[in-house]
């Protein structure tokens, strides 16, 4: 609290609570002395007050033969957190380069690089192509190009305090505050009781603290609103558009039909030209466009506005049984030529699996296939990629890992991440997927595998207990949802600790494709069919069964939810 308040202009206040509840300095002088070195960006006052703070915690944790203190997860005793020292020294001096960069000093940032820096880094090529990355720095024509490449916002940016930051997750929380302190525990409160709240489907900043927070049954929607019956078969598939506007269903009768939720699901599309049964649809990123395959081997790529086939793909050998837009950022991190991008579309390539035991990565404006994937019966796939339109872009997250070339640059052939010699706190593991990356999710039979689309490798392979159905990927890409047909479950597994951490049972599946979802502005349900015609919802985080919804009179097999205007198909 006497943060807070001092971080509001109110000093004396802060002195006076701090005063009068006995409690005292929170932080040793030697923190006080690390924050304002590191904020002023004196770089040799901050060695040496973060090497004072780490004598201190070393010393304490030998004396008393306990764990070192330098962080929660340090299993370590007594002088085994020099190596979280080494973290933070890193981290200071890359800041001191791109500093000196970003002042012209060129040559002093050499001597960093080669002093400072470049000792850290010596035990594998990762490590060796990521000094080249930062030595190509150098070469930098202004402060722009600099931020741009770097990923960094400059020394009167944000970039200290992310420093700041980085370096205080090395130590110990008695010895040196978080910024923010009270924020972050008042928001950690708002977090538990949205957890709380079996229906809770609101932003978490319309949350009070002045009482328990539970949000009404019927903010949920469970009555049904519209019937929509134009199809002459059975409907197959069904997918809301991104922007929330359209829905577009398919259906046995070789049609597909787009529907405008703004004008109470009039069908305003038609498209007829596939041979056979449709079995999927797939909307592009800016809901321009809807891609459709069917069994008769072929995909067909729509303007939802004209209703006119832009393009039929046709490569495919047997029925269509997935398919995805990539993310706009597809586009750069593939190499497409600047007259090939999007002239139909903001989006350039897709994804198709056939049960020919094809995964194709087509380029949509010539059709060209620019990889394929093969071997085996792919029965669904997701794909999770970063939707921002400039490649360049960096993620700047919480945990400190705010240098676009401190992430990108640790990549290893198989695609796996992994820490260089001077990066050991697991932070790499546990970050979002980045602008660089775009993941395809693939079941076939029991078995999901990981790729990266844009090196093609495999990431990896998970083993499930029974044949799957369908896939689902969650927005940050951590969490894949599976449809397990012999079990009758729905398993959600955790794709970096690659193991299940949720099962979702009561629906009745066996003989049909069901093909769940998630929903809830913060994906908090899991929605699924059920072949005894009912919808069933479940609490993701608890796995409590909340709803079994009626209507239908046969199988439901597909289920979209539409977060912009809080309902689902």
């Amino acid at each position: 609290m006497s943060q807070a308040a001092a971080a509001l202009g109110l000093p004396r206040a802060a002195a006076l609570l701090l005063e009068e509840s006995g409690v005292g300095e929170t932080e040793p002088p030697q923190s006080l002395q690390l924050r304002a070195a590191v904020l002023a960006g004196d770089w040799s006052a901050a060695r040496a007050a973060l090497a004072a703070l780490f004598d201190a915690s070393t010393a304490a944790s030998s004396a008393s033969a306990q764990p070192c203190r330098c962080n929660p997860r340090c299993s370590s005793r007594g002088s085994a957190c020099t190596s979280r020292l080494r973290v933070a020294l890193n981290a200071i001096s890359l800041q001191s380069y791109l500093e000196l960069l970003e002042a012209s000093r060129t040559s002093e940032a050499l001597v960093v690089l080669r002093k400072d820096i470049a000792p850290a880094y010596t035990s594998s090529m990762a490590d060796h192509n990521y000094l080249h990355e930062l030595s190509s720095l150098m070469m930098c024509l202004s402060q722009e190009d600099l931020h741009r490449k770097a990923c960094w916002d400059g020394a009167n940016g944000k970039s200290r305090s992310l420093l700041l930051a980085k370096i205080q997750k090395t130590l110990a929380l008695e010895t040196m505050m978080p910024e923010n302190r009270l924020d972050a525990l008042l928001d950690q409160a708002l977090r538990y009781q949205a957890h709380q709240c079996l229906y809770h489907n609101i932003r978490n900043d319309e949350i009070s603290l002045v009482h328990d927070h539970e949000c009404d049954r019927s903010l949920f929607p469970t009555e049904t609103v519209h019937v929509l019956e134009l199809h002459t078969d059975e409907v197959w598939f069904v997918a809301f558009s991104p922007d929330s506007k359209y829905l577009a269903s398919a259906s046995k009768d070789m049609s597909v039909i787009i529907w405008d939720t703004e004008q109470n699901f009039r069908a305003v599309q038609v498209l007829h030209g596939h041979t056979a049964h449709i079995s999927v649809v797939a909307w592009s990123p800016d809901s321009t466009c809807v891609i459709s395959g069917s069994n008769d081997w072929s995909i067909k790529l729509w303007n939802v506005t004209t209703g006119a086939c832009i393009s039929t793909y046709s490569l495919h050998e047997d029925s269509i049984t997935a398919l995805a837009f990539l993310p706009p950022t597809a586009a750069s991190l593939l190499g497409t030529p600047a007259a090939c991008v999007g002239q139909a579309t903001s989006a350039t390539h897709f994804v198709s699996a056939s049960l020919d035991k094809n995964v194709f990565l087509w380029r949509i404006e010539d059709g060209r296939v620019e990889h394929r994937w093969n071997g085996v019966h792919v029965i669904d796939f997701g794909v999770h990629g970063s939707r921002s339109t400039d490649a360049n872009e960096c993620n700047s997250g919480a945990d400190g890992e705010f240098l676009g070339i401190g992430t990108h640059a640790l990549k290893e052939k198989g695609g796996e991440r992994r820490p260089s010699s001077a990066q050991d706190l697991g932070q790499i593991e546990d970050r979002e997927i980045d602008a660089g990356e775009i993941r395809l999710v693939t079941i076939s039979d029991r078995r999901i595998r990981v790729y990266d689309v844009v090196s093609k490798d495999e990431i990896k392979s998970l083993q499930e207990k029974d044949s799957m159905m369908s896939v689902r990927i969650t927005e940050d890409g951590r969490y894949a949802l599976v449809n397990v047909s012999g079990t009758q479950e729905i398993h959600l597994w955790d794709l970096q600790s690659n193991k299940i951490v949720r099962t979702y049972t009561g629906h009745k599946q066996g003989r049909f494709v069901i093909r769940s979802c998630f929903g809830g502005l913060s994906e908090n349900f899991v929605l699924s069919g059920s072949e005894d015609s009912n919808v069933y919802v479940w609490n993701r985080d608890h796995e409590v069964l909340l709803e079994v919804l009626t209507g239908h009179k046969a199988t439901v097999n597909s289920i979209s939810w539409n977060r912009g205007r809080n309902m689902f198909a």
